[in-house]
C-alpha cells in the first residue's frame, strides 16, 4: 500500500514539512500495518508540485497526501480530479469547490475562533471584543468568530485590528478598550473645572469578554499588553498559537484557547501519541508540535482513503475530533483551556 507525501523540503517552510512529516512517519511506525511511505520534494512553485504528483504517481501511490502550502492545494484542484485520492494538507479558499477525490485537512485558525465562541457563550458571555491581524488570515479568524457567536446568541460590541509585523499594539488596544474615551472625557472635565481632578482611565463597560487571533510573537506579547491597558477582569480568549507547548508561561495565566488533545493532554493516547514521536525525532521544536499532530493524523486519514474504506465522522484525531463534509472538507472540533499558573484546566 504505497502512500506519497508531497512536502516543501526546503525553502521557508522546510521546518514546517519536516515536523509534518515526523508526526506521519511516527504514526506510521506505531502501526502494524502495510503502508509504504515515501516523501517527496514538492518545491517551490508549481512546477514542482506537478513534478511531485506525476513521479508519485509513477511510483504506484495510492493515496496522496499534501501539498502543504496553499497556493500549491490551488495549482493541483487545477488540474482536475486526481488519479487518486489526494488529502492537501490546506484549504482551498471559502467557496472554491474542490475537484472530486480532493479532501483538505489542515490547521484552520476559524476552527479555533469557532470553538472559542461557542466556550465563551456556554460560560454566559454574550459581549465581545476582538482584536485581529490585519490581512486575509485575521479576517478569517474574525468571520468564523462573529458567526459562531451570533449563533450562539453573542454580539461583538467592537473589532479592531493590528498590524502584526509590530511589537507595541498600544494604540488597536486603547481602541478597542475605549482608553482614549475615557481619557478625553478627563480632559473635558479638566476644562470645565479649570483643575485636574484625580484620574484613571477606565475601559468600556460593555464588553464580557476579549477574543484575540495572534501567531508567533504577537501570540506571546497580546496578552500582557490587554492587562497592562486594563482588560484585566475579562476572560481572554486567543487563538491557539498563543501556547507553543510545554510549561506555560506566567504572562499566559487565565487566557483561554482551544486546541487538540496532542497539545492539551497530559496524560492518555494523544500523550503517549506525542511523546514516542518525541523519542523518535528529539531535536524538533514545540512550537511545530501541532504540525506534527496534522501529519500523525493525516496518516491515520490516508489509510482509510487507500483501503476505501468510508471516512468517520467525529473521529477522535490528535489535532482534534474530525468530521468531513461532502465535499471533503475536514473540520476540527476543539476541546478549550485555561492557562492556570504552569498547568491547563478545562474550562468546563
Amino acid at each position: 500500500m504505497p502512500l506519497a507525501l508531497l512536502l516543501p523540503m526546503s525553502g521557508a517552510l522546510a521546518s514546517s514539512s519536516e515536523a509534518v512529516r515526523d508526526g506521519f512517519l511516527a504514526a506510521h511506525f506505531s502501526r502494524n500495518d502495510q503502508a509504504q511511505v515515501r516523501v517527496y520534494d514538492s518545491g517551490l512553485d508549481a512546477n514542482g508540485v506537478h513534478g511531485a504528483y506525476g513521479e508519485a504517481l509513477r511510483d504506484g501511490a495510492q493515496v496522496i497526501v499534501g501539498p502543504l502550502r496553499k497556493e500549491d492545494v490551488l495549482t493541483l484542484a487545477e488540474t482536475g480530479s486526481p488519479a487518486v485520492p489526494v488529502l492537501a494538507l490546506n484549504y482551498l479558499d471559502p467557496g472554491r469547490v474542490a475537484p472530486r477525490g480532493l479532501y483538505q485537512f489542515g490547521l484552520s485558525a476559524e476552527d479555533e475562533a469557532r470553538a472559542a465562541a461557542r466556550d465563551a457563550a456556554a460560560q454566559g458571555l454574550r459581549r465581545a471584543l476582538t482584536l485581529t491581524p490585519r490581512g486575509e488570515w485575521g479576517e478569517r479568524a474574525l468571520d468564523a468568530f462573529q458567526q459562531a457567536f451570533a449563533a450562539e446568541g453573542g454580539v461583538v460590541s467592537s473589532a479592531e485590528r493590528y498590524d502584526a509585523t509590530a511589537t507595541d499594539y498600544a494604540e488597536p488596544i486603547r481602541a478597542l478598550l475605549a482608553i482614549n474615551d475615557s481619557r478625553a472625557r478627563h480632559r473635558a472635565l479638566t476644562s470645565l473645572l479649570g483643575s485636574k481632578p484625580e484620574f484613571e482611565p477606565r475601559r468600556r463597560a460593555d464588553a464580557d469578554l476579549v477574543f484575540f487571533a495572534a501567531r508567533g510573537e504577537a501570540a506571546q506579547q497580546m496578552a500582557p499588553q490587554l492587562r497592562f491597558h486594563r482588560a484585566s477582569g475579562l476572560p481572554l480568549y486567543a487563538t491557539a498559537q498563543v501556547y507553543p507547548g510545554g510549561e506555560p508561561s506566567s504572562d499566559l495565566h487565565g487566557v483561554r484557547f482551544c486546541d487538540g488533545p496532542w497539545m492539551t493532554d497530559s496524560a492518555g493516547i494523544w500523550a503517549d501519541a506525542r511523546n514516542a514521536m518525541q523519542a523518535l525525532f528529539p531535536t524538533r521544536a514545540s512550537e511545530l508540535a501541532r504540525l506534527a499532530a496534522l501529519g500523525y493524523d493525516a496518516y491515520t486519514l490516508a489509510l482509510s482513503l487507500a483501503q476505501e474504506r468510508e471516512l468517520a465522522q467525529d473521529l477522535p484525531a490528535g489535532s482534534g475530533r474530525l468530521s468531513v463534509s461532502a465535499s471533503g472538507v475536514f473540520t476540527r472540533d476543539l476541546s478549550c483551556v485555561e492557562v492556570a499558573h504552569n498547568a491547563l484546566k478545562t474550562t468546563r
